[in-house]
């Protein structure tokens, strides 16, 4: 969680947590993540639907980006600049011959982004935007935790393999992993 010391500045969390966001292609590593704040939406998953999954993430883009620049024209005290860090999720499980799954779209936020700033970002986009349908979004401090992690590079229909390295791993150092993947899309 960001500290005090850091409001008034602006906040790189690629920078501030390398870790997190420059993971190996080449070997599976072991992090430590910490407690962090996000805009988080759920989605269910439905095979062959890219374009819902899309439309989730733009549509959680879209709020945070109203968010921000609505809170430096205020110019809200509280408020904590911020560059837009990569779109993230937390999938269920990867297990493709399952028909559908619940994804967790996640961007992270500093703390000073809270539920009633949030309330009023979505209201004026709705009234900005009524024909566009908004996703429930709202406010998530997920709490730290150990992980491994490794980059995917590559096609998403191979994203298995990456999967697989990461359950051999866990085995060979005799660790047990949830059933959730945690996933930050680069590009």
């Amino acid at each position: 969680m960001l500290d005090s010391r850091q409001l008034g500045q602006k906040i790189n969390f690629v920078e501030q947590y390398p870790e997190l966001f420059h993971a190996s292609s080449t070997e599976v590593t072991a992090v430590h993540v910490p407690k962090l704040h996000y805009l988080s939406s759920m989605w269910t998953w439905l095979r062959n639907d890219a374009d819902g999954f899309r439309n989730v993430i733009q549509g959680v883009q879209g709020i945070a980006y109203s968010l921000k620049f609505w809170l430096k024209r205020l110019q809200e005290k509280s408020f904590t600049d911020y560059i837009m860090p990569p779109s993230e999720a937390i999938r269920s499980h990867l297990d493709k011959s399952i028909e559908e799954h619940t994804r967790r779209v996640l961007l992270l936020q500093p703390i000073s982004i809270s539920t009633s700033f949030l309330q009023e970002a979505l209201s004026i986009a709705a009234s900005k935007h009524p024909e566009s349908p908004l996703p429930v979004i709202s406010c998530e401090t997920i709490w730290g935790h150990e992980a491994l992690q490794m980059m995917h590079l590559g096609p998403y229909k191979n994203i298995l393999e990456t999967s697989e390295k990461i359950h051999a791993y866990a085995k060979e150092h005799n660790l047990n992993l949830r059933k959730d993947r945690h996933e930050v899309y680069l590009n």
